[in-house]
């Protein structure tokens, strides 16, 4: 695969995380910028859509955009709507945001985030183990941040079924990523993640892959949409008393939580596995390639085509000047197709 360009705006969101493990995947020259000084690249990816404003038109046929998070079309589905249809394709990382980017380009791709599942997986819990403990992950260092996650939900959801909470907060104490297995998903018995709207959750894809039982949302992007209730997850309403009925029902009932710690893994093998990810990844980039080089060439063909046309009204071309309405003249076909059929005919070729 030919040279990409990875466009970014932060390389510490979640995604950050994903795409270095995606990379590891991928055969190719794969290198990060947050300008625009280099342009020998097949293909410009972009971290996510709000980054294509400042992106020049002249790319839009060899640029890729993901589709990360939800909020970024809050309240105006169609927001970056002739920005989509423009660029070659788009990924995006769940269903609500796939029939988006669709409506605007049908070169539309479904793809979720994904880890390496030899690292991320279950462990047996040491004997002995008997003490239930939820666990929570997130940024809750704003009060818009703390109750979009519905950290305090879970706080008092905890305290009111007396059970142990640990969590795994951004900022000053956080766990290294490194060490989230261990430090934290290792030694939870449930994650809870009453979120108000995700893209596709890395808190929870990473839950799933050990092997955690998981209470969320159903707004929880990809996963509120693709998990089965009372199959691989638990969902929960937005309030105390949902979240904690959930809490009873994996605390009491032995079977129903093993049955989700089997099942968490099981989904995360059929939709998270890097290797099947960049492999989708893979596809979308080759295509891109494909695509532009044939246009190359049909813009070399274009180039070296020459015809004679008519203006439908006066028109300035660059390296001649102003033709008037009805004067002719001889171009190339590439020309002439620039110009478009509102401002000339083509009257013949040769």
């Amino acid at each position: 695969m030919k040279k990409i360009l990875y466009k970014i705006f932060s390389d510490s969101w979640s995604w950050g995380l994903i795409v270095k493990q995606l990379l590891k995947e991928l055969d190719t020259e794969f290198f990060f910028t947050k300008d625009e000084k280099e342009t020998d690249y097949a293909v410009l990816f972009l971290q996510q859509i709000t980054l294509l404003k400042f992106v020049s038109a002249k790319d839009y046929v060899k640029t890729i955009c993901r589709l990360g998070g939800n909020r970024t079309f809050s309240g105006d589905e169609m927001r970056y709507k002739n920005l989509m249809e423009n660029v070659h394709s788009i990924i995006a990382t769940n269903k609500y945001l796939y029939e988006i980017g669709k409506r605007a380009n049908p070169r539309t791709y479904l793809i979720p985030n994904g880890l390496d599942l030899d690292e991320w997986k279950p462990v047996k819990p040491k004997r002995g183990r008997t003490k239930f403990i939820a666990g929570f992950v997130g940024n809750v260092s704003t009060p818009e941040y703390r109750d979009h996650k519905g950290y305090d939900l879970v706080i008092d959801a905890c305290k009111q079924t007396g059970i142990e909470l640990i969590s795994a907060l951004y900022g000053e104490n956080q766990i290294p990523h490194e060490k989230m297995q261990s430090e934290f998903y290792h030694k939870i018995s449930v994650l809870i993640h009453p979120t108000k709207s995700e893209g596709c959750s890395n808190t929870i894809m990473e839950a799933l892959a050990c092997g955690v039982p998981v209470i969320t949302t159903r707004t929880a992007g990809y996963h509120g949409e693709m998990l089965k209730d009372s199959k691989n997850v638990l969902f929960c309403e937005r309030t105390v008393e949902s979240i904690v009925d959930c809490i009873n029902r994996l605390k009491d009932d032995k079977k129903l939580f093993n049955k989700l710690k089997k099942e968490s893994r099981k989904f995360a093998e059929q939709h998270h596995d890097i290797k099947s990810i960049a492999e989708q990844y893979k596809q979308v980039f080759n295509q891109c390639i494909k695509d532009n080089e044939k246009l190359n060439q049909q813009m070399l063909k274009d180039q070296e085509t020459q015809v004679k046309i008519r203006a439908l009204r006066s028109c300035f071309i660059e390296n001649y000047g102003l033709l008037k309405k009805g004067e002719e003249m001889q171009v190339s076909l590439l020309l002439a197709k620039r110009l478009g059929n509102e401002y000339v005919e083509i009257i013949n070729e040769g």
